[in-house]
């Protein structure tokens, strides 16, 4: 039997917690538990576990993420209309992407923020009307769920599909063929889940955005 590191053995500060491994795991030996301070990591079972390899292939922070070709391309993006620029963090740039995406019969993956209980997860959208709760910086990390699983389904329907979030291996490992449909937008950093449970914390940056 192939010999494999446990991955949630390696260095807990390089995970995103993406789930990219759960996602990928055919056993369903790894579950994504928050630890002590809210952040999202792999937990293994070993009784589930065949030391396969396969999240390891997956991981965003295991595998070599550089542009193959030794260089990087970076855009800047403005926009003329208030409508964007007035109403988003960052200029509205994925706000604009979003609806070219949805107006050809596409859906987009966002962030999305259940006040309820002040935590962050990954949903689809498919309509305008709908566009509204994945827009905006949500600033702690998202619960990716089933979201790669769901990517990859609607891609097999002949979708296209813009996936917003932070860092993770969709495009070369869960989505391995470069002529599909689909573009991720990778956004860096976020707080731990529980500053948000701390009402005068939350009430703080609830104060400092509404005067912007």
């Amino acid at each position: 039997m192939k010999s494999c590191i446990n991955i949630s053995e390696y260095n807990k500060h390089l995970c995103v917690g993406c789930r990219a491994c759960e996602n990928i795991c055919t056993c369903g030996a790894i579950n994504i538990l928050e630890d002590n301070e809210g952040f999202l990591y792999p937990v293994v079972n070993p009784d589930l576990c065949v030391n396969c390899g396969l999240c390891q292939t997956v991981c965003p922070m295991l595998v070599e993420t550089c542009n193959e070709k030794g260089y990087s391309k970076t855009f800047l993006c403005t926009s003329d209309k208030s409508r964007y620029y007035k109403n988003s963090a960052t200029i509205g740039l994925c706000t604009i992407l979003s609806e070219t995406i949805i107006k050809n019969g596409g859906v987009v993956f966002g962030c999305w923020l259940n006040e309820s209980d002040w935590k962050a997860y990954h949903i689809s959208v498919d309509s305008l009307a709908d566009l509204q709760k994945i827009r905006n910086s949500k600033y702690i990390q998202s619960d990716t769920g089933n979201s790669f699983s769901e990517v990859k389904q609607f891609l097999k329907e002949g979708k296209q599909v813009l996936y917003i979030g932070t860092h993770n291996r969709m495009e070369k490992d869960i989505v391995p063929n470069n002529n599909i449909p689909f573009k991720s937008i990778e956004i860096y950093g976020f707080y731990r889940k529980k500053i948000y449970k701390n009402f005068k914390t939350i009430k703080c940056f609830y104060d400092a955005y509404k005067n912007c």
